[in-house]
């Protein structure tokens, strides 16, 4: 039988063919069709294209651009920034009468939901796009929607389910290609692969194998199944006679997590043959390359290759420090899958309480007729009294006998029932405690406790809500006392209403990682945290926003003020003693950047909260590219009107050279031009003249 990490491998694959083939849903138009062929080359790229043309086109071309957008950002992992788009292309799709685009829109959605593990949104939004795919006359979205349907019952481990809609889909594949006929036939010889039936999951993927074009990403990624069922039933030649056919060409086309599949199973087939130091070299370097990932599932496994190899090698102290890791991942793998095994019991537990109360009552009522029974024969016996006095005896110590039982088992039926109420009480506290545990495992960041961006984007709004209140209020106030005067109304600089976003970076955190290792540069993360917590209050939000970047949230704050308390921090870390090991230790430095949220006091709105972190990336970058060690701050100017472009171009990819040097250039411009300032722990002159190079 298949391990519960291999079926959660097995199953995590299908989110591949979750996303729809590249459509750009308008015909004869040749640049709509080159951006969807570019969306699994550079999704970055056909977000920002299809950005600058969405306000211009017509509604009709509009509505495509979206779509292509949507799809983009989902194939760049942008799950939440796409929820608002969403909502916009449903809307747009309902305007036009575009059913077709819209139940494409819900599979997204539902795939989005499935991603993050909400399945019974992901069951809503299936269940839409399957009752609007009804009325379309198109068997290919039909085809999809059942698709996904079976998707998800596997995921939901429903498979017999899940095998009746693979069996829908199949039947109505054939009226569109061969294509879609052989990703179901693999999908299905998956899930057979989770149920344990190897015969019938050899059996679909070899069909597929003999139908698919040789040349396709179906026929590389068919390859990759193929040799993770031959690892998993032990014959691991033949395993890596299929692994080791695809060339890096090839690879390189496949759905990332088919990749990761990949080299997971390579990995693991070298080692079962012995090859140490190739398994240990594959499954390093996808350790490297999926570092602070939502794929904790796939980390483990490696994690425990690394060990298993090392361990074979008798370097007992790696294999014991990647075992420690192993254990650590795999018990936050576990922790759903224990909670679902509560919830099992539990209902067997309930289930086991009725047929116990249901035998209870047959006895009650086997008890109730014996007695009925023995009154008849005591009326019997009165008219024959001298006759069978002696039997009537007998007969009275039975009844009383026959009481005194049913009164001792109706008494232990109370303590035994009492006794069920007690441990379903308890295991419910104990089910409320671990739910509530896992909700605060999901928004932390493992490696340094502190909270990580879901946190944030599940918790900022509230604060938004009452930033935006007060500031709103507070400017309609001045409006009324000085009417003619709006935009220079004066507002008090020591109202501490705003909220700071601060952007922390580490600077040459790569040499540490590279001269002392990864494991020294998990200690500098972990006592960064440290300096942090001992800088910053309580009721700030403290994230690990990626790598070694950090985000605190300075909640209600006076922006005029937390310079004071940014250079504290700054010097905190650079006179830290930073111990790496019991022998080494490091002095760090750090670069900060920060902007605050109103961006403008006097046009709240101007800025969306995640702008202002944009806005605050470019500070950081100021800082960085300046001398480092150093701390940059942007706050509205008084020319300040709109300088959306700014957020716009605040790209993060520094190998985009243009996007750089767009960044200075409107940066410089507004400086110049008082719509925006800067403040800064350097020299403010040169931290300007740092975008005019």
């Amino acid at each position: 039988m298949i391990s519960v990490i291999y079926k959660s491998l097995i199953v995590s694959t299908l989110l591949m063919f979750t996303i729809p083939n590249n459509k750009c849903y308008a015909q004869n138009d040749e640049a709509l069709s080159a951006l969807a062929n570019e969306i699994k080359l550079d999704p970055q790229s056909v977000i920002d294209k299809t950005e600058s043309l969405i306000n211009d086109s017509p509604k009709e071309k509009s509505l495509s651009l979206r779509f292509l957008q949507l799809q983009a950002y989902v194939a760049n992992d942008l799950d939440m920034r796409s929820i608002p788009k969403i909502a916009i292309l449903k809307q747009l799709a309902i305007d036009l009468k575009r059913n077709d685009i819209l139940v494409e829109t819900l599979i997204f959605q539902a795939m989005i939901a499935r991603r993050n593990e909400h399945y019974s949104d992901a069951l809503k939004y299936n269940f839409q796009a399957f009752k609007l795919s009804e009325k379309l006359h198109n068997p290919e979205i039909k085809t999809r929607v059942l698709q996904n349907l079976a998707q998800l019952y596997s995921e939901l481990e429903r498979y017999k389910e899940s095998l009746e809609f693979y069996d829908r889909a199949l039947l109505l594949s054939n009226q569109v290609n061969q294509d879609i006929s052989n990703e179901i036939l693999i999908e299905k010889g998956l899930v057979y692969l989770v149920l344990g039936n190897y015969f019938q999951a050899k059996a679909l993927l070899n069909q597929a194998l003999h139908t698919v074009n040789k040349t396709s990403t179906n026929a590389y990624s068919l390859k990759v199944y193929l040799g993770q069922l031959y690892v998993i039933l032990g014959d691991y030649s033949k395993a890596l006679l299929y692994l080791e056919s695809l060339t890096s060409a090839t690879l390189e086309n496949l759905p990332a997590q088919t990749r990761r599949n990949y080299f997971e199973y390579l990995a693991r087939a070298y080692l079962q043959q012995g090859n140490f130091t190739k398994a240990i070299t594959i499954a390093k370097q996808q350790l490297l390359k999926n570092y602070n990932t939502r794929f904790l599932s796939h980390q483990a496994n490696l994690q425990k290759i690394v060990a298993q190899a090392y361990f074979q090698q008798l370097d007992y102290e790696n294999a014991y420090t990647f075992l420690q890791r192993y254990n650590l991942v795999q018990q936050a793998v576990h922790e759903k899958v224990r909670d679902s095994k509560v919830l099992q019991l539990e209902a067997q537990f309930s289930k086991e309480q009725q047929e116990s109360k249901i035998k209870l009552l047959e006895q009650d009522s086997a008890l109730q007729k014996s007695l009925y029974e023995n009154q008849k024969i005591a009326q019997e016996q009165k008219h024959q009294k001298e006759r069978y006095h002696q039997q009537l005896s007998i007969i009275a110590l039975i009844v009383g006998f026959i009481i005194l039982l049913f009164a001792f088992r109706q008494l232990q039926v109370r303590k035994y029932t009492k006794r069920l109420e007690h441990n379903v009480k308890e295991r419910t506290k104990e089910l409320a405690y671990k739910n509530q545990e896992l909700k605060e495992i999901s928004v932390l960041d493992q490696l340094t406790g502190l909270h990580n961006r879901r946190f944030l984007y599940q918790s900022i709004d509230k604060d938004i809500s009452r930033v935006d209140r007060y500031y709103h209020e507070m400017n309609a106030s001045l409006e009324q006392a000085a009417p003619e005067n709006t935009v220079n109304h004066h507002i008090d600089n020591n109202l501490e209403h705003d909220l700071t976003f601060i952007l922390i970076d580490l600077d040459h955190f790569k040499q540490v990682n590279d001269n002392y290792g990864h494991s020294a540069g998990d200690n500098v993360l972990v006592q960064m945290k440290t300096l942090i917590k001992q800088t910053f209050r309580e009721s700030d939000f403290l994230i690990r926003w990626g790598g070694e970047e950090f985000l605190i949230v300075a909640r209600y704050v006076n922006r005029y003020k937390i310079n004071a308390v940014i250079e504290r921090f700054r010097k905190a870390v650079a006179t830290h003693t930073f111990v790496l090991n019991n022998t080494k230790s490091i002095h760090c430095s750090c670069s900060i950047g920060f902007a605050s949220y109103p961006f403008s006091q006097h046009h709240p709105k101007l800025f969306t909260w995640e702008q202002v972190i944009d806005i605050a990336d470019i500070a950081l970058y100021s800082a960085k590219e300046n001398q480092r060690d150093a701390w940059v701050g942007l706050l509205a100017g008084e020319q300040l009107e709109n300088v959306s472009k700014l957020t716009k171009v605040a790209v993060k990819d520094n190998a985009e050279k243009y996007a750089i040097t767009r960044i200075k250039n409107e940066t410089s411009a507004m400086l110049n031009e008082q719509k925006i300032a800067c403040v800064s722990s350097i020299n403010i002159t040169h931290a300007k003249n740092l975008f005019n190079q």
